[in-house]
């Protein structure tokens, strides 16, 4: 079976044109080899991943982060993004549909990186962004196996916009004794 892991993370950009920026620079990328001063390998490896693949696993679009970020009417901001999850998956460096992510979050870290810059955020309201922003987390069986990578600044991203959560979930005979599914 193997040791397995569950994985999510998160690309935001600060409009659509950053986001079909980083499309199309993920396209070009994909089974290339790396030529990058601030990258030289990925998972030991001196190619990038297939990220295309990579993209049709994940939920991505235009509008689909949305957040009541600075809204004093709870008004919902949309951002473009891409987002994934994956649940009791073999996160192994050395399977290839690991190293597609894997460079799909290298290229996020690189674009993250990138000059802060004034977008426009709402009715005359502008931010000073990152061309994108990222948060990765993977949580492993052992209690003691959580990463999170991220980088790169989005006003709708002030806080992690994922967490870890461990608890105690009852079978049968014990929902029966305490009523609840869970502690």
């Amino acid at each position: 079976m193997g040791y397995r892991s569950d994985v999510s993370y998160v690309i935001v950009f600060p409009n659509a044109a950053q986001y079909h920026m980083f499309l199309t620079t993920a396209r070009t990328l994909s089974n290339q080899p790396i030529v990058n001063d601030e990258i030289v390998s990925i998972n030991g490896q001196k190619v990038w991943g297939d990220m295309v693949h990579a993209l049709d696993q994940t939920t991505h679009g235009v509008d689909i982060y949305k957040n009541k970020y600075l809204s004093i009417d709870n008004t919902f901001f949309s951002f473009p993004a891409i987002a994934f999850k994956g649940q009791s998956v073999k996160w192994y460096e050395s399977y290839e549909e690991v190293h597609d992510h894997e460079s799909l979050l290298a290229l996020a870290n690189l674009f993250s990186q990138g000059e802060l810059t004034e977008y426009t955020v709402g009715k005359a309201t502008t931010a000073r962004m990152n061309p994108c922003t990222y948060d990765f987390l993977r949580v492993g069986e052992d209690d003691d196996d959580i990463e999170r990578r991220d980088g790169g600044r989005h006003v709708a991203m002030t806080t992690h916009p994922m967490m870890v959560h461990r608890r105690i979930t009852f079978d049968e005979p014990m929902r029966n004794i305490f009523g609840e599914e869970y502690v």
